[in-house]
């Protein structure tokens, strides 16, 4: 539990404290005694549907081997957190490529699961978009990824 509030304030301090052109990215290493170093995310394209409250990003890595969604169906603004819990699809975050792929999205395999897998956060007007997650799992829970940092969003003009 502690994991995961450590993660979740570094991407919320990340949003805040990068300044513009810096390297802005979301890491993501492997959940692991190891923790191999799989990439990094430094943009999305991200799009808010107001009449459904529902906010989306989609970004590739700079290695372009894995992609990455984050959904919140339940979107009301930019200037609230939003929990990342285990087994639920709201907010949903996915990594997948390279033949692996991880979600919350997953049902927890038995048990109460943990409180919460970290949390997503947003930088002003939604220019940045934090995420803090100490463990993605896979499908059967056996390996994760854990994913820190902040992004730039980028919105298509209307």
């Amino acid at each position: 539990m502690a994991r995961g509030c450590l993660a979740a304030i570094a991407s919320i301090l990340l949003i805040g404290l990068t300044p513009a052109g810096a390297d802005a990215a979301i890491r993501i290493y492997e959940s692991s005694e190891a923790a191999t170093y799989l990439g990094k995310i430094k943009k999305a394209r991200c799009k808010v549907v107001r009449d459904r409250n529902h906010f989306h990003a989609a970004g590739k890595t700079t290695n372009g081997r894995y992609e990455f969604e984050v959904d919140i169906y339940d979107f009301t603004n930019f200037r609230r957190d939003y929990l990342v819990p285990f087994g639920v699809i709201n907010p949903t975050v996915n990594f997948e490529g390279a033949g692996q792929d991880y979600s919350n999205n997953y049902p927890f395999p038995g048990g109460q699961p943990p409180g919460s897998a970290g949390e997503i956060a947003f930088g002003k007007r939604g220019a940045k978009l934090g995420v803090g997650v100490y463990a993605l799992p896979n499908a059967d829970y056996s390996r994760g990824v854990a994913l820190a940092g902040a992004l730039d969003c980028i919105y298509r003009r209307r």
